[in-house]
């Protein structure tokens, strides 16, 4: 079932954002499935094991355009210090490939454990804190939003399920189960790209669902399109920018 799902969704990818589509990368080895395995120090589900054995994330194409920001900038966007695409499969989020979410993983783990209490998470379907060393963050972007394979789910939750976290231009963390399982997930994207649900924008490298692209702010479009054009050209970024978080 994963195979089909993938297959639609690649094929949406080839018609819609071609240079999504040829960023995909060859699927991962078992050995480089168990290598992220010991690393992360979990045991993936086996619909990870098969979504990653057909693919292996997007190619990374980081550029320095984040480094040019100043510090007060990097830390109002939370900018990930790891190297991501801009160009993502859906809404700014790439898939990231096992070799970049354990680098990740290990850097997560050592800046923050899993020991900051978030009150306002506490809904007892997920773990609430700001990280968990068993959440497995296959999509990102470089604002640190993810969704993430929950792999410790609260008493009222469910092994596997997808979370969405992120954090806001307040410095709130938000965090919410968007499928009970990551083939249903791959699902509702394959529908969605199939129904016309998504559009490619060529001016921020970005596929954009209606849904999103309607609360995005014309600042972040701006600030999104600046850092392709900083990909694609090099050249620094302005420095005293404002922009607003959708």
């Amino acid at each position: 079932m994963i195979q089909e799902l993938w297959d639609r969704i690649i094929k949406m990818l080839h018609i819609l954002a071609p240079e999504i589509w040829l960023s995909i990368q060859p699927g991962a080895s078992e050995s480089v499935i168990r290598q992220a395995e010991e690393t992360m120090e979990m045991q993936f589900p086996e619909e990870v094991k098969a979504f990653y054995r057909m693919q292996n994330g997007m190619a990374e194409r980081w550029f320095e355009g984040a480094a040019d920001l100043s510090e007060e900038m990097q830390e109002s966007y939370h900018l990930s210090k790891n190297p991501q695409n801009i160009e993502g499969i859906i809404d700014t989020y790439s898939i990231g490939s096992l070799e970049q979410i354990s680098r990740s993983w290990e850097s997560l783990k050592e800046d923050h454990g899993y020991n900051t209490y978030i009150p306002h998470l506490d809904t007892g379907i997920f773990a609430p804190y700001e990280w968990h060393p068993k959440w497995f963050p296959f999509m990102g972007n470089i604002f640190a939003s993810s969704y993430c394979i929950d792999l410790a789910p609260g008493p009222m939750g469910q092994m596997g399920q997808v979370l969405h976290t992120t954090t806001t231009s307040h410095g709130k963390i938000e965090m919410h189960v968007v499928a009970p399982n990551l083939q249903i997930f791959l699902a509702t994207l394959a529908q969605d790209l199939e129904a016309g649900k998504y559009h490619f924008d060529e001016t921020t490298g970005v596929l954009w669902s209606q849904k999103m692209l309607s609360t995005v702010s014309s600042n972040m479009l701006i600030y999104l399109k600046e850092l392709r054009q900083r990909g694609k050209h090099g050249g620094p970024l302005p420095q005293d920018a404002s922009y607003d978080w959708p």
